[in-house]
């Protein structure tokens, strides 16, 4: 009897010794999990560039600060919302609708966008969206990247007016030193 009881303890002790370190082990790949995990959510939040997530609906489900920065909206206002709320009326409907197919394909798309800031001012961003695939290859979620070229659209603006004007100076100087000449 109590060798039997003695064996048995030793095999519930191995046991119980396998499970320690098969919990230990997971517990610590866990941590390194939520480690990674927090590294990742901590990037996207400290992100200078505006980064949304919506669903396969294109309804918000995430953004950073950033993004709330760039569009005047808070997260809350944008939970529950499509991008539509960010509309200028610049674009027309073929935009969007080759936008939609293009990310609902899944494939990327890549462009320039006017929207509208909550005040109701214009900006011009630079936007990728990239769709999120599940196993299956199927469209989960959306991910926008986004940020504000508004600054270089009116700097180009400028020195096309500037080179538009140097052009028309140089045409007159042409033309007056042309007819100073016998």
């Amino acid at each position: 009897g109590t060798t039997m009881f003695v064996v048995f303890a030793e095999i519930l002790f191995y046991f119980v010794g396998q499970f320690q370190t098969k919990l230990e082990q997971e517990i610590k790949e866990r941590k390194a999990v939520e480690e990674t995990l927090l590294l990742r959510s901590s990037a996207l939040e400290a992100a200078a560039n505006a980064i949304a997530i919506m669903d396969v609906n294109g309804r918000f489900l995430w953004a950073n600060p950033a993004f709330t920065e760039l569009t005047g909206f808070s997260v809350a206002e944008l939970m529950g919302n499509t991008p539509a709320v960010l509309k200028s009326g610049y674009h027309d409907d073929l935009f969007y609708k080759d936008l939609w197919q293009t990310i609902t394909a899944g494939q990327v798309w890549q462009g320039e966008i006017i929207n509208r800031h909550k005040n109701g001012r214009f900006y011009t961003e630079e936007q990728i969206i990239t769709p999120v695939l599940n196993q299956e290859g199927q469209v989960t979620n959306f991910i926008a990247i986004k940020h504000d070229i508004s600054k270089r659209k009116i700097a180009e603006e400028t020195l096309q007016q500037y080179t538009e004007r140097l052009r028309l100076i140089h045409t007159i100087d042409q033309a007056i030193l042309g007819k100073q000449t016998p």
